[in-house]
């Protein structure tokens, strides 16, 4: 075999199975054939599994943000996604006790404090240098710098945690929003996540600004409730009407705050707000990928990543307050999303993957595997089974 051709086939197999498992996709969508369902473990190794390639994908040691059928190719770099998947490598590790994606974490981690700015922020979108600095990314970062700092106790994610924090405080608004260096400059509720990882790292920091900063953004967060449980600025680009993946930000992010404040108020709001997708989910079998102010559904497909999320919200209410029924409902999403996912692809970009819309070509992520998506399954799986091991009722 002629150099020329033993540097060409390999590369001809991977396409080869890329395009095969880009019909096998289409085709499985097409004919809204499910996969069969394995068990909660095989699905969520599967997931870690597709994510540990998104890592190995990229020039740098952070992640993928996903694999993009239309381009055949592993996307870009992506901060945001590499700091908040830094908790989940974390918690799988735990759970499958294997010390070596602790050490995949801190890879991330390392990768992460060599792209800080100086102020202590971090760029938005896919890394490229020299662009915008980004609130909710910096927050993303700040909770995996934070579950690093706590796991190892190394100084250095020690010292770029408080870096990432206290730019973030200085961020915020007289009124407790962020709007400087807010996606399209507006003001979000679902920025709330990033007032949970202050929290997280006051948690270890014991800086009452980080406190202070999380309570007064809550705060307004509330004021934006309508008594039906909807939240205002949920969406993207303020719009009135909000993906799940967005909506499930905001509940969980007030969820964990009320943890961590000790606040009724932002616990109630949140289990409102998930009472009322938990009614949308029994009456009509399902959640549409959208919801406007009055709950109501929109668009003819499923956002997978928010299902996810919406999923994990329901099994944390259902564990905090014995809710059975949340803990069906939230087992019986899951379960579908799993039934999305190809655990047998011949392409490696697909296999264990989970797909931004079902069908793919639903408009959030259209025939992308955003690797977003597997963190939020992998996470409530890894809930699934730790309640499972703790006794919880299934």
């Amino acid at each position: 075999m002629g150099l020329i051709s033993r540097l060409v086939q390999p590369w001809m197999a991977r396409l080869a199975s890329v395009d095969a498992g880009y019909r096998r996709a289409l085709s499985a969508d097409r004919s809204d054939r499910r996969y069969p369902f394995r068990s909660w473990p095989e699905h969520l190794e599967s997931a870690q599994e597709w994510m540990k390639r998104a890592h190995r994908a990229t020039p740098d040691v952070l992640l993928s943000a996903g694999f993009s059928l239309t381009k055949r190719a592993w996307l870009p770099s992506y901060p945001e996604v590499t700091g908040y998947a830094i908790p989940t490598f974390l918690k799988y590790d735990e759970w499958a006790g294997d010390y070596r994606w602790e050490e995949l974490a801190c890879a991330m981690g390392e990768g992460l404090l060599q792209i800080q700015n100086p102020d202590g922020s971090y760029p938005g979108g896919f890394y490229v240098e020299g662009r915008p600095a980004s609130v909710f990314n910096t927050g993303q970062i700040l909770m995996g710098l934070s579950r690093l700092y706590e796991r190892t106790r190394q100084a250095e994610f020690g010292r770029g945690a408080e870096r990432a924090a206290r730019w973030l405080v200085s961020a915020l608004d007289g009124n407790g929003a962020w709007r400087r260096g807010a996606y399209l400059d507006r003001v979000h509720t679902y920025y709330v996540m990033v007032a949970w990882a202050l929290l997280e790292w006051h948690s270890l920091s014991h800086d009452p600004s980080c406190r202070n900063g999380a309570l007064r953004h809550v705060d307004w967060v509330l004021r934006c409730c309508r008594p039906n449980g909807w939240i205002e600025d949920m969406s993207f680009d303020g719009g009135p009407k909000a993906l799940t993946h967005t909506i499930g930000y905001t509940l969980q992010g007030l969820l964990e705050c009320a943890r961590g404040l000790d606040h009724s108020e932002a616990r109630d709001a949140a289990q409102t707000g998930a009472e009322a997708l938990h009614t949308r989910f029994l009456r009509e079998g399902g959640l549409s990928a959208c919801y406007g102010p009055e709950w109501e559904p929109s668009g003819d497909y499923s956002c997978l990543t928010g299902n996810c999320q919406i999923a994990l919200v329901w099994l944390e209410l259902a564990r905090d307050l014995g809710r059975r029924d949340l803990r069906r409902s939230a087992e019986t999403l899951l379960r579908r999303v799993a039934q999305t996912q190809d655990l047998e692809s011949p392409s490696l970009g697909i296999r264990g993957g989970i797909k931004g819309s079902h069908p793919i070509w639903g408009e959030y992520q259209r025939y992308t595997y955003p690797s977003w998506a597997s963190k939020f399954f992998s996470d409530a799986i890894l809930f699934l089974l730790r309640e499972d091991s703790c006794g919880s009722s299934a």
